[in-house]
């Protein structure tokens, strides 16, 4: 008997995965005052494979986190309490053009705003921000700015090639 569109199997799709392995061990900053939309990303993060993710609550939390874990990508939400996301983004930048420190690459910062207005992807861009991402999050789109952050940076992280693993705790409770 031929097979027939009616009993063709339904093939599952494919499961979202990056293009390359996940550095388990890369640091990831999560900052926003949305407590549910940091334990959303969070999650999505987890399942997608990474250990070490810090969060902060407000812009001025997100710069001290920035510089006591020179964190590998960083989720900055536009619109938070004390400084904003993009203030945030211009500070990380002004301190170091490059977001760099010490042994660790160009931090890569990715804006995250439930308004998508074309300013504040031009501001974000024009402020060195390396993706934008709009809320609500999905697995796809956080791998998608996964992937590409791998593609230009390299899926395996300085830190862990030298060796020098943070000495400090990385989950805020």
């Amino acid at each position: 008997m031929k097979p027939t569109e009616k009993n063709q199997p339904i093939s599952a799709k494919p499961p979202l995965t990056l293009s390359t392995p996940v550095d388990k061990d890369m640091v990831i900053l999560v900052a926003d005052d949305d407590g549910m939309a940091i334990k959303l990303l969070c999650k999505i993060l987890r399942d997608i494979g990474f250990r070490a993710i810090s969060t902060a609550v407000d812009g001025e939390d997100a710069i001290q986190t920035f510089k006591l874990l020179h964190p590998h990508i960083v989720f900055l939400d536009i619109d938070m309490p004390r400084l904003d996301g993009l203030e945030v983004l211009h500070k990380i930048r002004e301190t170091d053009p490059n977001a760099l420190a010490a042994d660790f690459r160009h931090s890569f910062i990715v804006m995250i705003s439930a308004h998508s207005t074309v300013t504040n992807i031009k501001q974000a861009v024009a402020s060195g921000a390396n993706g934008f991402i709009v809320k609500p999050y999905t697995h796809q789109k956080i791998i998608e700015v996964i992937d590409k952050f791998q593609k230009t940076h390299g899926h395996k992280s300085p830190q862990l090639k030298l060796g020098n693993k943070p000495q400090t705790p990385l989950a805020k409770k």
